[in-house]
């Protein structure tokens, strides 16, 4: 090892984690599509697969740079999708008054939701520079990413500081995030006209996470999940 080396790895500075933990998700009674954890029952046919995400991660403890990824249940929902399309051909519905039947009553937003949980610097850093934890203090993000339009996209986040000791549960709601209105004003910017400018962009307008949300797909997924926040206890 090079001394030059050795005396840049000196000047890094010591991150310090506290060790909180995760105690699971909730969620808005509004959310009836796309939902992270089961209904209150399933047909008595018992032919849906649903299980609580949720649950597996119970009790996770933040103790450094981890980060923790939960999904819903896309075979459940898919099914369900299909069941009120079906449903609405047999009433008679058909063609361009089916499909906006469909996208009126939410069940058009169909795919993968991800919610993603991290104490890891290379995200944590870029979200909310000011917000800076002290000691026993760990900076902690909360993401929420939709898998459709053949894009991921991010929905919503939040970030707080957790001090040492402290638990959290992770809030879902179907009312619109601050990140949606976020996306609204950027998208009002001048292009970038080059890869400088758009990498300039992407680090100070986004902070590290592209704001792509197209709003033709935000704005029908009606009874999904679309606002997420840490709630300490």
């Amino acid at each position: 090892m090079s001394y030059k080396l050795l005396f840049g790895l000196l000047y890094i500075p010591l991150l310090s984690f506290a060790s909180i933990t995760f105690l699971g998700i909730t969620e808005d009674s509004s959310i009836d599509k796309n939902s992270f954890l089961c209904p209150d029952s399933l047909d008595a046919e018992g032919l849906e697969i649903c299980q609580n995400r949720s649950a597996q991660a119970l009790n996770f403890t933040f103790n450094g740079p981890r980060t923790l990824q939960l999904f819903n249940n896309q075979q459940y929902w898919a099914q369900q999708k299909y069941r009120q399309q079906q449903l609405l051909i047999a009433r008679g519905y058909k063609d361009t008054d089916l499909d906006n039947t469909l996208k009126s009553k939410g069940w058009s937003i169909t795919g993968g939701f991800s919610v993603i949980i991290t104490t890891d610097p290379l995200v944590t850093s870029q979200i909310d520079k000011k917000l800076v934890p002290a000691k026993g203090q760990t900076k902690l993000v909360a993401q929420l990413w939709y898998n459709g339009d053949s894009l991921i996209q991010l929905w919503a986040q939040d970030v707080v500081l957790v001090s040492d000791g402290q638990n959290f549960t992770i809030s879902l709601s179907s009312s619109d995030s601050t990140l949606s209105q976020e996306a609204e004003k950027i998208s009002t910017l001048s292009q970038p006209k080059n890869i400088a400018e758009v990498k300039e962009q992407f680090l100070q307008e986004v902070a590290l996470a592209p704001i792509n949300i197209v709003k033709s797909s935000y704005s029908v997924a009606n009874g999904s999940p679309k606002n997420i926040k840490i709630v300490l206890s």
